[in-house]
């Protein structure tokens, strides 16, 4: 049923004729407007074009029955039809517009949704090949920290054994050592006094030899004690470590009239028995390279470090110090930079500094220069870190 059977009242059509008689008679521009904004309303009720049409008719022709044909009316009845009409026009192309707007949409939309699909197709293959990676270095990873455990066991099996075995040789070769140590010294007194001096220079020859080899059995016997030391630790104040040391080397440090300083040192955390043990090497290792030229001086102090929760500790010496290529030599097992001749030493005692440093997680750092002197650093576990800060 359309508008003007069922919704378009007289009042409708007489609107429409009253405007447009008005514009056919007058022209004004107002009257004119008027089509356009009774177009509107009737748009907005649901009128359609058809209906406009009829009522355009009807008003048409029931003004030629009271005015008659007239070229003016022609032309202004079709002005006025027109801006109606232009309403309906407007409205059928926007509707076109928002139909391909609406389908431009649509089509961007199942593009969209299409990559979408693909890349979480190619998420899902990625992720399954990501999962399978994980298993296999899982895997992998897994495998290589059992051979690691394994070895870790050998090796700390291994260093059990040779730990043993170099203790048990030096123990026992302690014992004939001493013995012939004690035999030279009966040649000595036994032999007469016009026995002449090539065999009282054997003798004696013989019994530097003798004790050269019962230091360096010694020192093999304490480096074995480190390697074999299981590493406890506990609080150890190196304060009383310094003070047990100096009482214990008084006669070496005597004898080289050596000047021996120790500042307030920490509390730290290790084990007592290796630090007390490189605390000894590090001062004999002074006491044994010091220039003759000059006093002996040694620091022992504690100062800041750049860990959390560590301190420096520092032996300083103004011996002959050692030239820069020769600060990571020293430090391996049974290296010398010197003859017996000219300095004692076995070459073991940096080698045990090293390992009792590393044992407690630090590195020694070595500062020295020829003929001047030389530092040796290393930090430790403290819980007094604030008092070098």
């Amino acid at each position: 049923m359309s508008m003007l059977e069922s919704e378009v009242t007289e009042a409708w059509a007489e609107q429409y004729e009253t405007a447009f008689v008005t514009y056919c008679n007058t022209g004004s521009e107002e009257a004119l407007i008027e089509a356009y904004a009774f177009a509107r309303e009737g748009l907005a009720a649901s009128m359609s074009l058809a209906d406009f049409g009829c009522l355009h008719h009807a008003a048409f022709f029931k003004l030629l029955e009271q005015s008659g044909p007239g070229s003016n009316l022609y032309e202004r009845a079709l002005d006025f039809y027109l801006e109606g009409v232009s309403v309906f026009d407007m409205a059928i192309h926007g509707y076109q517009n928002n139909v391909a707007r609406l389908k431009e949409e649509v089509t961007e939309r199942r593009r969209i949704e299409e990559d979408l699909r693909a890349a979480t197709f190619e998420l899902s293959r990625q992720r399954s090949d990501l999962d399978i990676q994980v298993r296999r270095r899982t895997a992998e990873l897994r495998e290589r920290a059992e051979e690691l455990e394994q070895s870790n066991r050998l090796l700390l099996q291994t260093n059990k054994e040779t730990s043993e075995f170099s203790y048990a040789l030096s123990h026992d070769l302690k014992s004939p050592i001493n013995t012939i140590g004690m035999l030279l010294d009966a040649i000595r007194e036994e032999l007469p006094p016009d026995s002449g001096s090539e065999c009282a220079d054997l003798v004696s020859d013989a019994s530097l030899t003798a004790e050269r080899m019962k230091r360096l059995i010694d020192d093999v016997l304490q480096y074995s004690q480190v390697v074999g030391d299981t590493l406890e630790r506990e609080l150890v104040d190196m304060n009383q470590l310094c003070h047990d040391a100096l009482s214990d080397m008084r006669h070496a440090i005597d004898e080289a009239q050596a000047d021996i300083s120790c500042s307030h040192l920490p509390v730290v955390r290790g084990s007592a028995f290796q630090l007390a043990t490189m605390l000894r090497h590090f001062l004999s290792n002074a006491l044994t390279y010091r220039d003759a030229s000059r006093p002996l001086r040694v620091e022992i102090s504690a100062g800041p470090t750049a860990e959390t929760g560590r301190v420096l500790i520092s032996i300083a010496d103004n011996g002959i110090g050692m030239p820069p290529d020769c600060h990571a030599r020293i430090f391996n097992l049974f290296t010398r930079l010197h003859t017996y001749s000219d300095f004692e030493g076995s070459g073991i005692g940096l080698a045990l500094c090293k390992r009792v440093a590393n044992n407690h997680n630090s590195d020694i750092e070595v500062e020295s220069v020829e003929g001047q002197g030389t530092i040796f650093s290393f930090s430790l576990e403290s819980e007094e870190v604030d008092t070098w800060h």
